[in-house]
């Protein structure tokens, strides 16, 4: 297969064709601790497809997932203190993809692409009614995750690097006032994207 059917509709004929194409099986398991200030765990889980995943070579998805196995690991950790909460996350995934010619694989040790993600932030109250948090994320071209969802430009956690500035206030009447900035960047090509 190209590419996962996600969608999960099922209204026309060629639409029901996929349904029940590939099988997928999740194995993994979650350690924590946790206190009245601290949070801290460590999650693994590997990813099994029945059917290997195999896109068609463009330049915007060199570093795109290939292959039925995935295997992902990370930590997290968050801490608070009076109105500040401090959190943050890293992750690895090791993958068909992970194991390159070892000319590529030293290459890849030399670049700043290891298959890692990872999120930092910081959320404070600035006021009983005033909030404030800011995000730093980054995702390596080469990191995988098939279940990942996190606050980013783009619809993968992989290549990119964002930083998210975000101010709330409540106002008369009930009325929220959210406004926010962000950066992004990204180190290689993406769909539709012509440059880094």
């Amino acid at each position: 297969y190209q590419s996962i059917y996600q969608s999960g509709y099922h209204r026309t004929s060629n639409e029901l064709s996929k349904k029940g194409n590939l099988n997928e099986q999740l194995y993994g398991g979650n350690l924590r601790y946790w206190n009245s200030h601290i949070s801290a765990g460590a999650t693994a889980y590997a990813t099994v497809l029945d059917k290997a995943i195999e896109p068609a070579e463009y330049v915007y998805n060199h570093f795109a997932f290939r292959g039925k196995n995935n295997f992902n690991f990370g930590v997290d950790a968050s801490y608070s203190i009076r109105n500040f909460l401090f959190f943050g996350e890293a992750a690895m995934s090791v993958n068909e993809t992970s194991f390159l010619s070892d000319d590529a694989a030293e290459a890849l040790l030399k670049s700043d692409w290891m298959p890692l993600a990872t999120v930092v932030g910081m959320h404070t109250h600035l006021a009983s009614n005033n909030t404030l948090s800011a995000v730093f994320r980054y995702g390596s071209p080469t990191y995988h995750n098939l279940h990942a969802d996190l606050i980013g430009q783009g619809s993968s956690v992989a290549n990119e690097r964002c930083f998210l500035l975000l101010f709330k206030t409540h106002l008369p009447f009930y009325i929220h006032l959210v406004s926010s900035a962000s950066y992004s960047y990204y180190p290689t090509l993406r769909y539709n994207v012509y440059a880094p």
